[in-house]
């Protein structure tokens, strides 16, 4: 089985004779070498990662970016956690041998995909050499890593999903499913302590409630910003009425361009001074684009229909959804809400998602305005 993937695993490089081969990567297999080494001794994944973390010891993350794999910024958010560790030691690919059928597509020309049981995996053994030996990942898998921890390995549609962060260093918060009390908290708190990540823990349902508050509140601004639009727009067409069209400007245009030559002509003519001519020219020239800039200010304003009744309709659409209600489910809250970060168990921050409605309405009044004057 030869690797077909565009990018080698952390530890492996491609090799340089033949892309379907993995060769050892010096730069990055002590890491997997330390892990073992440290899960031979008794430790789990969570004091494997706290090491880690304390050694400043780079994640793959931070050497993908480096190899230019990735585009995302990596800061100090990035840090090593008990899931890139189980990631590691579960992986077979470490004891030479090759993983295919790992994951299955689900719909055609789509990219959906899902974890295949890991008895219908495809390994073909010795394939390419291991950084650790079949015998020393046997036994950490099998022998010394807990059993909750060899089952309980992130696979892609486990991955935390949500939309509260942590404001102190940035991370996706974590749910702890109490079924008594149910709370997020910062999973950094678990690796490192040098932090306000420490003490980041927050009630559910107590914020499912407050965010719910705030959306019914968030909505009803809105419903009050759709009526100043629909009345000032009312206001501004009919100041609007009498004023030019677009086709009126530019033959008022035209007729202010043969002025030009007419005045050139007679300028030749001897029948103005040079100071005379400069000074009507300018004055031409200042008209024509007073009238360009209205033209392109009609064209961009209120000429510009359909993407005006687009946004207008998307408003509408989200007021309709939102109003008259007074709770919300944490998906519906995600329609509104783009981003929370939590500061402390009284204090968080709200991004909303369609926040720029208001900026388009905004922009839009200015703009009809300038023209209706």
């Amino acid at each position: 089985m030869q690797c077909i993937s565009a990018n080698a695993i952390f530890g492996y490089k491609k090799s340089a004779k033949d892309i379907h081969k993995l060769e050892i990567d010096d730069e990055t297999a002590f890491i997997v070498e330390m892990i073992f080494d440290y899960a031979l001794t008794g430790k789990n994944s969570i004091q494997i990662a706290k090491m880690l973390n304390e050694q400043q010891i780079k994640t793959p993350a931070w050497y993908k970016n480096k190899c230019d794999r990735r585009s995302y910024e990596v800061d100090s958010k990035t840090i090593w956690t008990s899931a890139k560790v189980m990631k590691i030691i579960r992986d077979q690919r470490y004891a030479g041998d090759m993983v295919g059928n790992v994951r299955a597509t689900t719909k055609v020309a789509k990219n959906d995909n899902i974890r295949v049981d890991r008895k219908e995996w495809i390994i073909v053994e010795n394939t390419h050499k291991g950084i650790v030996s079949k015998e020393i990942f046997r036994k950490v898998n099998e022998e010394i890593m807990p059993i909750k921890e060899r089952s309980n390995v992130a696979v892609g549609e486990s991955r935390r999903q949500g939309f509260c962060y942590c404001a102190y260093c940035g991370r996706l918060l974590q749910k702890e499913n109490n079924p008594v009390n149910p709370y997020l908290f910062c999973v950094r708190q678990k690796y490192d302590v040098k932090n306000g990540c420490d003490e980041m823990k927050i009630m559910t349902i107590p914020l499912q409630a407050t965010l719910s508050a705030m959306v019914v509140k968030y909505v009803s601004s809105l419903i009050e910003l759709q009526t100043f639009v629909k009345r000032s727009k009312m206001k501004i067409f009919q100041n609007h009425k009498s004023a030019m069209t677009g086709d009126e400007i530019e033959k008022e245009i035209l007729k202010l361009k043969q002025s030009t030559i007419s005045l050139n002509q007679r300028y030749h003519e001897g029948r103005f001074t040079k100071e005379a001519y400069i000074l009507q020219k300018d004055k031409i020239r200042i008209q024509i684009e007073e009238l360009e800039d209205k033209k392109l200010q009609i064209l961009n304003g209120i000429g510009d229909k359909e993407a005006q009744k687009e946004w207008e309709k998307e408003l509408e659409e989200k007021i309709e959804k939102f109003k008259d209600r007074i709770s919300f489910t944490e998906s519906e809250l995600a329609e509104v809400i783009s981003r929370v970060d939590v500061y402390s168990q009284t204090e968080i921050r709200v991004k909303w998602r369609f926040m720029d409605f208001t900026a388009k309405a905004t922009d839009y009044l200015v703009r009809a305005q300038k023209i209706a004057c």
